[in-house]
């Protein structure tokens, strides 16, 4: 659908897309935590195991067995990392970059498991460099009977070109279903994304920043891609099912009006007992050559603790990265990546008072050449999606004016 839809935007096939179709394949994955409880939701941290191709796109098949309790499950993508392997002629480990990104689709419970596709791909223009590609990933499951919340399994995957006036891409999305109706949340989960020049170069910066959404839609917005809302008149509409979210994105080297292709993959769960904090993040191109002295060698890994969140089960989501080289000037790649890792989440016990969970997280990152000089510029950001079964409406703290 999307390559045809290209087609008339731009008049000619998109590459990537011709190449992305790769079989999946079964492979195993890595527990890297989880909250459980036994009758009501279990949540799930993992990464699939590392896979490496040559010129085309990895594809796996993901699944995770339902435990007894649960009617309802989703995933989705919570890291990723890609790394070319082989050397060239010089022993060098570096190349330029063709398209880049890792995605989660086609999910759906069956047999008693939800299943799903992951895909990667990283090449130059030659498409003939080994690389290596890992991807980290969430699940949850629940009992819908006890948690009021459900999961939409349609893929909404959309596109936008940058046309080459800034290396900034705003993508806005949206969702409709009638599930979604009178759900007082719903928020698009983050599934992954591509980034495509279509033509070999250096990389200088690569960004995602999945935005806040609301339950609202704009009658004669162009949402990428996708077909106009449906609107029976000429009306925007707040809930009845709808759901809408900008991505932004940013790839570019030293030609600060490159054109390059942005896709991304979402999701949407809604619920009445379910909330989110979504924490504000931008990421912004600067034309000028700036010295960001951040200093970050090869792989970096940070923890961070996030304390007072109003809910009995919560997750960190991978809603937003950015990765730049330092002193302004764009490089060849060997390895690039984030991932989120040693999840943790607890409340104390404590009769009569609510004191609040604790989310404790590390976060690892890297961008870097074969000598892993200059270094580089990473931030990032969590939206953190949180569950309170039997509890509908959660309220908002109480302000002191």
């Amino acid at each position: 659908m999307l390559k045809s839809l290209f087609r008339k935007l731009q008049g000619k096939p998109l590459e990537f897309k011709e190449l992305a179709r790769s079989e999946p394949v079964p492979v195993s994955s890595t527990l890297l935590g989880g909250i459980l409880d036994s009758q009501i939701i279990r949540i799930e941290h993992h990464k699939g195991e590392c896979q490496t191709a040559t010129g085309k796109e990895i594809a796996v098949d993901g699944s995770f067995d339902l435990p007894s309790f649960a009617t309802q499950a989703t995933v989705f993508l919570s890291g990723w990392s890609l790394e070319y392997r082989n050397p060239d002629f010089w022993g060098h480990s570096d190349h330029h970059i063709w398209a880049a990104g890792t995605y989660i689709s086609n999910s759906r419970i069956e047999d008693g498991k939800l299943r799903w596709e992951a895909r990667g791909y990283l090449a130059d223009g030659g498409q003939d460099d080994r690389y290596e590609w890992c991807y980290h990933y969430t699940v949850i499951a629940w009992d819908g009977n006890k948690l009021n919340c459900v999961a939409s399994h349609r893929d909404i995957e959309n596109l936008s070109p940058s046309f080459g006036t800034t290396p900034l891409v705003s993508l806005p999305s949206y969702f409709h279903s009638n599930r979604l109706r009178s759900k007082k949340t719903c928020i698009p989960l983050p599934r992954g994304f591509v980034f495509h020049f279509g033509e070999d170069h250096h990389l200088l910066h690569i960004a995602y920043n999945l935005t806040h959404s609301e339950n609202f839609v704009e009658h004669g917005k162009k949402y990428g891609v996708l077909p106009p809302p449906p609107l029976d008149d000429s009306t925007s509409k707040v809930n009845e099912g709808f759901v809408s979210w900008d991505t932004h994105g940013i790839f570019r080297d030293n030609n600060y009006l490159r054109k390059f292709k942005f896709y991304t993959w979402n999701s949407v769960l809604g619920g009445d007992e379910i909330g989110v904090v979504q924490p504000p993040f931008t990421t912004i191109p600067t034309i000028v050559r700036n010295n960001i002295a951040s200093g970050l060698q090869g792989e970096t890994t940070q923890e961070f603790t996030i304390e007072n969140i109003p809910y009995d089960f919560a997750v960190p989501m991978l809603t937003g990265w950015e990765l730049r080289y330092e002193f302004g000037d764009d490089e060849e790649l060997t390895k690039m990546g984030v991932w989120l890792d040693d999840i943790q989440y607890g409340k104390l016990s404590v009769p009569t008072v609510d004191t609040g969970g604790t989310l404790r997280y590390k976060i690892t990152s890297a961008l870097y050449d074969r000598n892993k000089k200059p270094g580089y510029d990473f931030n990032h950001k969590v939206t953190i999606l949180g569950f309170n079964p039997g509890r509908p409406n959660i309220p908002n703290a109480p302000v002191d004016l």
